[in-house]
């Protein structure tokens, strides 16, 4: 991520996957997170190496529109708070997020730090130990995800 800074990128959409921690988030669905929780001696915590955590957020902007695009689409996408793990399987003590992912919350603090746009776009891949091929539906939305991109811009 920080060779496309460099690089000049101005804006990252991270399109990938994770996990549901809430019943009423489908397998399937789409999930746009505004926010992220993670334990405070996890990986950011080496990066500010101070007493005090930034909110982990995207640009809400960013997000907004892209979960109004994605439903003008008809798709399905729910939006709320992730918990970031880098521990698989370890979130049986989750209470309050509504989904888990390993990336999101690192993506958006480099971005507050570097002053660049970020979201996250991601499908719910597992429910509890239910799995979809979510490849298939990259396929089916990726030229939408791109359309959104060039829009946006």
């Amino acid at each position: 991520m920080l060779i496309l800074i460099g690089n000049g990128v101005k804006l990252i959409l991270r399109y990938g996957t994770a996990g549901s921690l809430n019943e009423k988030i489908k397998v399937g669905s789409y999930f746009i997170p505004i926010g992220v929780t993670h334990h405070d001696k996890s990986s950011l915590y080496q990066i500010i190496r101070e007493d005090i955590m930034p909110a982990l957020s995207p640009d809400l902007e960013l997000a907004y529109k892209l979960y109004y695009f994605l439903k003008s689409q008809g798709l399905e996408v729910n939006y709320g708070t992730l918990f970031q793990s880098d521990d698989f399987y370890s979130e049986i003590h989750l209470k309050f997020d509504d989904a888990v992912d390993m990336e999101s919350g690192t993506i958006f603090l480099l971005s507050k730090i570097h002053g660049i746009r970020s979201a996250s776009l991601l499908i719910i891949a597992n429910y509890k130990g239910k799995w979809i091929n979510y490849e298939e539906i990259y396929r089916r939305d990726s030229e939408k995800v791109l359309d959104f991109l060039i829009n946006f811009v």
